[in-house]
C-alpha cells in the first residue's frame, strides 16, 4: 500500500468517470485519476497561503498592514498619526507658539515665513504726516470739531437776526421796507410834529369835542327806556298796549267780575273737586294688571285629526314652533318667550336625548309649554325624556301609559322643578291615527305664573340643592339619591351650579388640613382640631398667601404645635405648604444660625423630622432621627435657594427609599435611605426648633395652607401650586359627588352652635357611639374607650367631636346591671360629660335637581 504521489500544480478540471470505464487501480489507474487531482489541487492552494504567511509571495490586495506604521510632521507645525491600512487617517496639527502673546495689536512684525514674531500697540508717532488735500475723511465740519470757541455760528446769527424783526409784518422785516414807508426821509420824526402842531385832536364823542350842552344817544336811549321797561316787543308802545286791552278804559275792573266764576288752578282731581274719575295711580294698577296678564292657546294634533293644528298663541298671536313629533317653548315673567325648539323624537338619531337635555336646562320655576304634532308614541320613553318632563309636571300615569298611542296628541304645561303629576296634562287619541287627536287648551298667564281651570300649576319647585328624607325606597323624580355618588356635571347642570364641588369626600391619604387663615383661623380641615399658639404668634393681616390673614410666629419664643389625632405615617409621608420667611429674629439656638420652619415631634433639639433655613447660606437644613440618632444632621441643600422674603412652597416627602425636599416645586435636596424617622409624641410644630417652649430661637415667619398626608405624593420635580391645597377627593372628568347621607343623622348647621363651632359647611363630624345587648338577662350598656383609659384619647378614638372636652369628653363610665338610667348624658356618664347617639329611623334622603 502506498499514498498517491501529488505534485503543486493547478488541475484545470476533474475527471469523470464514466460506465464503460475499467476498474483500474495502480499511480495512473483510472479509479485514482479524480483524486490526484483533488490532491494535487490543495498542494497548490497550501503554497500558495505558505508564501503569503512567510512574505515569499506578494499580496495584490491586503485589508491592513502586518505592522502599523507611525506618520508625522515636524517643524512649525507638527502632528503624528498610527496607520496599519484598515481606514483613512487623520489628525490635527499643532502649530509652534510664535512667541506673541496672544491679543490685538495695531502693529506687527512678519518674518519671511508670514509668521508673526513681535507685536505693539500704534503710538502717535505710528501715524505719518500729510498734506491737508490729502486728507480725505475725518475731517470736521464744525467750529467746536476744530475747537474754536469764540466764533458765532450759524445758528447763532439766526437768532440774533429773529431778535430784530421778531413781531414785525412781513412787510416791514428790512431796513428798506423801512426807510420806503418814511418816505426815505432821514428827519421824518420832526417833519410830522411841524405838521401836526395846531390840531384838535380827533374825537368820537360830545365831551371829546368840549361839548357840554348837547344830548348824547346814551341820553336818549335811558329816557325811552324808562317808558317801555321790561315789555315785550309786540306791547312796547302805547298804541299796541291800547290794543291789547281792547282800548277798554275800564279793563282791570272788567277782568275782577269775569274772574269771580273761577275755579283755582290744581294739579289733582282732589284740588279741583272731582271724585268720580279715576286717578292715575287706578290707572297704573289697571295697566299692571293688564300688562301682566297673557291669554295663550296651546294646541297639539295627530296626523289622521280632523282639521289638526298645532302651536302657540299668545294675545291671539302665533310664537311657538310646529314640526313632527315635539314642540316645546319656554315662557319668561313677562309671557315672552324666552327659549323654543322642535325635536323629532319619533325619527330617532338622539332626539329623545336632545329633547330632555333641553327641558333639564330649563331653570327652576321657569313655565314650560310642550306640545305634539303628527307623531309623539315613538322613541318617547327612552333618552332621559320621561324624567326629563316629569321634572316639568308630567306624570308616568299618562307619558308612559300603555295606552299612548300612534299619533296622538299630548301636551303638557307646567313649572321646571315643580315635580312629577304637577302640571297640566293632556292626552288624546284612543286608537292610532285617531281623528280625534285632537287638544286646545287657553290659559291665562298672570305675572309669570299660568291659571288653569281657575288654578295656577300645582307643586312649587324646591330649589336646586334642597335636601329631603322620603318614606319610600326611590328617588320621586326631579331628586336624586344623597348616597355620596358622581354625577354628570353637564346632565345636573343646575345642582353643579348650586354645589360644585362641597361634598366631595375626604382624602383619606390625608392626615391633616391646615388652612392657616382668616375664615376658619388655626382649623383643621378634616379632623376639627385647632392648633395652640405660644410666645405671641397668632393670627396676621401683614401676609397672605390665600385669604386675608396668615398665622404668624414670632421671633424669640413664638411659635405653634399642632397634636395628630391619629399616628404619622412613617413608611411615606408628605408634608407641604406655604411659608415665608422674614430671617427676622437671632436664630441662634443650640448652636444653628438658622430660621426654624417646621418640625415633627421636637422634642430634642432637632425634632425628628425638622427644616429649617441656614442663614448664612440661604440653604434648606434637614434632620431625620430615628429615635435620638440623627441620620440627617443639618444636612445643607442648594444654597442661595430661599434668597430673599417672599412665599414660598416647601414639601418634604418620603417613599420608603429615598428623602426628598422640594421648594416652588424643584427638588433641593435628597437622602436615599431605608430608614424610618421615629416620631413619638405624634405633635408637628411651626417656627421653633423643638428644644422646649419660649426658647429664644424661633423667628418671625408666616404660614399659610399646610397639609400632612399619609402618603408620598413628590418623587420628582413639579408645577409650583397655583391654588389652594385640597383636603377631599378628585371627582372624575365631568362629574361632582352628591352629599352622602347614608346612615347619618340629622343635624342642623349653625355658626352660633357651639357643637358645630368653626365648622366649615359640608364637612362632616364623628359622633359617640353606645351599643347594648337587650338579650342578655341584664339590662347591660358598653361604650368602647381608648386603651390607655385616657380621657382625652378617649373621645377622639370613639368618635366623638373634639371641639371642647367641656361639651364631649368621654371616659371610663359604668352603670350596674339592675339600674335604669334612660339619659347616659346626665347619669353615671362622666358627670355629664359623655355623649350617646339619638334614637332614628331609616328614611330614605335625596337632594333636589
Amino acid at each position: 500500500m502506498a499514498n498517491l504521489q501529488e505534485k503543486s500544480a493547478w488541475e484545470p478540471g476533474i475527471y469523470q468517470l464514466e460506465t464503460s470505464d475499467p476498474v483500474l487501480a495502480g499511480p495512473d489507474g483510472v479509479d485514482n485519476v479524480q483524486a490526484k487531482q483533488l490532491a494535487n489541487r490543495t498542494a497548490y492552494l497550501k503554497k500558495q497561503i505558505d508564501d503569503l504567511v512567510s512574505g515569499a509571495l506578494v499580496a495584490e490586495f491586503a485589508d491592513r498592514l502586518k505592522t502599523p506604521r507611525n506618520i508625522a510632521m515636524t517643524g512649525d507645525g507638527n502632528w503624528n498619526v498610527m496607520f496599519d491600512g484598515s481606514g483613512n487617517a487623520s489628525a490635527a496639527m499643532t502649530l509652534r507658539d510664535s512667541g506673541v502673546a496672544p491679543g490685538s495689536y495695531g502693529m506687527v512684525t512678519v518674518d519671511g515665513k508670514g509668521r508673526v514674531t513681535a507685536g505693539r500697540q500704534m503710538a502717535g508717532d505710528d501715524v505719518p504726516a500729510h498734506d491737508w488735500n490729502k486728507i480725505s475723511t475725518g475731517k470736521p465740519t464744525t467750529l467746536a470739531g476744530y475747537g474754536i470757541g469764540d466764533a458765532a455760528s450759524k445758528n447763532d446769527l439766526q437768532t440774533a437776526v429773529n431778535g430784530l424783526v421778531a413781531g414785525a409784518p412781513a412787510n416791514l422785516n428790512t431796513l428798506q421796507e423801512l426807510a420806503a414807508a418814511v418816505n426815505n426821509d432821514p428827519k421824518y420824526s420832526a417833519t410830522v410834529d411841524g405838521k401836526l402842531t395846531g390840531k384838535a385832536d380827533k374825537a368820537t364823542t360830545l365831551a371829546g369835542y368840549g361839548i357840554t350842552d348837547g344830548a348824547s344817544k346814551s341820553d336818549l336811549k335811558v329816557a325811552v327806556d324808562g317808558i317801555v321797561s321790561g315789555a315785550p316787543g309786540a306791547l312796547n308802545t302805547l298804541q299796541e298796549l291800547a290794543a291789547a286791552l281792547g282800548n277798554d278804559a275800564n279793563y282791570a275792573a272788567s277782568m275782577t267780575k269775569m274772574l269771580a266764576g273761577k275755579a283755582d288752578k290744581a294739579t289733582t282731581l282732589a284740588g279741583y273737586g272731582i271724585a268720580d274719575a279715576a286717578s292715575a295711580n287706578d290707572l297704573a294698577k289697571v295697566a299692571a294688571r293688564v300688562n301682566g296678564r297673557r291669554m295663550i292657546r296651546v294646541r297639539a294634533g295627530g296626523y289622521s285629526a280632523k282639521n289638526g293644528v298645532s302651536g302657540v298663541e299668545i294675545d291671539g298671536v302665533g310664537v311657538g314652533p310646529v314640526a313632527r313629533s315635539y314642540n316645546m317653548v319656554q315662557l319668561d315673567a313677562a309671557g315672552a318667550v324666552s327659549r323654543s325648539a322642535t325635536f323629532d323624537v319619533c325619527g330617532g338619531n338622539g332626539q329623545d336625548k336632545a329633547a330632555a337635555d333641553w327641558l333639564n336646562a330649563a331653570p327652576d320655576g321657569a313655565t314650560v309649554i310642550v306640545y305634539t304634532w303628527d307623531e309623539p308614541q315613538g322613541n318617547r320613553l327612552t333618552g332621559g325624556l320621561p324624567q326629563a318632563l316629569y321634572r316639568c309636571g308630567a306624570s308616568s300615569a299618562v307619558f308612559a301609559s300603555d295606552k299612548f298611542q300612534y299619533r296622538s296628541a299630548y301636551l303638557l304645561i307646567g313649572r321646571a322643578g315643580c315635580g312629577e303629576g304637577q302640571g297640566l296634562e293632556r292626552y288624546r287619541g284612543d286608537k292610532a291615527d285617531s281623528a280625534d287627536a285632537q287638544l286646545d287648551v287657553v290659559f291665562e298667564l298672570v305675572n309669570g305664573l299660568p291659571l288653569l281651570s281657575g288654578g295656577q300649576v300645582s307643586g312649587a319647585a324646591a330649589p336646586t340643592g334642597q335636601v329631603a328624607y322620603f318614606s319610600m325606597p326611590n328617588a320621586p323624580d326631579g331628586w336624586l339619591r344623597a348616597n355620596g355618588a358622581q354625577v354628570s356635571q353637564s346632565t345636573y347642570g343646575n345642582l353643579y351650579a348650586a354645589i360644585g364641588q362641597t361634598f366631595a369626600p375626604v382624602d383619606p391619604a390625608v392626615q391633616a388640613m391646615l388652612r392657616l387663615d382668616a375664615a376658619d383661623t388655626l382649623l383643621d380641615r378634616v379632623w376639627n382640631k385647632q392648633l395652640i399658639v405660644y410666645g405671641g404668634t397668632d393670627m396676621s393681616t401683614e401676609q397672605a398667601k390665600f385669604g386675608g390673614a396668615s398665622l404668624k410666629t414670632v421671633a424669640g419664643g413664638g411659635y405653634a404645635t399642632f397634636g395628630l389625632t391619629d399616628a404619622f405615617n412613617a413608611n411615606a409621608f408628605t408634608i407641604e405648604g406655604w411659608h415665608y420667611p422674614t430671617f427676622a429674629g437671632t436664630g441662634g439656638s443650640n448652636g444653628y444660625s438658622a430660621a426654624w420652619v417646621v418640625s415633627m415631634n421636637a422634642s430634642s433639639v432637632a425634632g425628628e423630622i425638622t427644616v429649617a433655613i441656614d442663614r448664612a447660606s440661604r440653604a434648606p437644613m434637614v434632620w431625620l432621627s430615628n429615635g435620638g440618632n440623627f441620620f440627617a444632621n443639618a444636612a445643607l441643600g442648594t444654597a442661595g435657594v430661599f434668597a430673599s422674603p417672599r412665599w414660598y412652597h416647601i414639601a418634604f416627602s418620603y417613599d420608603g427609599a429615598a428623602y426628598r425636599l422640594f421648594v416652588d416645586g424643584a427638588q433641593v435636596w435628597s437622602l436615599a435611605s431605608a430608614t424610618r424617622v421615629t416620631i413619638p409624641d405624634n405633635t408637628l410644630v411651626f417656627g421653633v426648633d423643638g428644644s422646649s417652649p419660649g426658647i429664644a430661637g424661633s423667628a418671625t415667619a408666616y404660614y399659610q395652607d399646610w397639609k400632612v398626608s399619609k402618603v408620598c405624593r413628590y418623587a420628582g420635580n413639579f408645577a409650583l401650586p397655583t391654588a389652594q391645597a385640597g383636603y377631599q377627593l378628585a371627582s372624575d372628568a365631568g362629574k361632582f359627588y352628591l352629599p352622602n347621607l347614608c346612615g347619618e343623622f340629622i343635624r342642623g348647621w349653625s355658626d352660633s352652635r357651639k357643637d358645630v363651632e368653626k365648622r366649615a359647611f359640608g364637612s362632616w363630624q364623628k359622633g359617640t357611639l353606645t351599643f347594648s345587648d337587650p338579650t342578655l338577662g341584664a339590662i347591660c350598656v358598653g361604650t368602647p374607650i381608648h386603651a390607655t383609659d385616657n380621657a382625652l384619647d378617649g373621645y377622639q378614638d370613639l368618635g366623638a367631636d373634639p371641639v371642647s372636652k367641656l361639651w364631649y369628653q368621654m371616659s371610663r363610665a359604668w352603670i350596674p346591671g339592675q339600674e335604669v338610667h334612660p339619659d347616659l348624658d346626665s347619669n353615671g356618664w362622666n358627670f355629664g360629660y359623655g355623649s350617646t347617639r339619638p334614637r332614628n329611623i331609616a328614611l330614605l334622603a335625596c337632594v333636589k335637581y
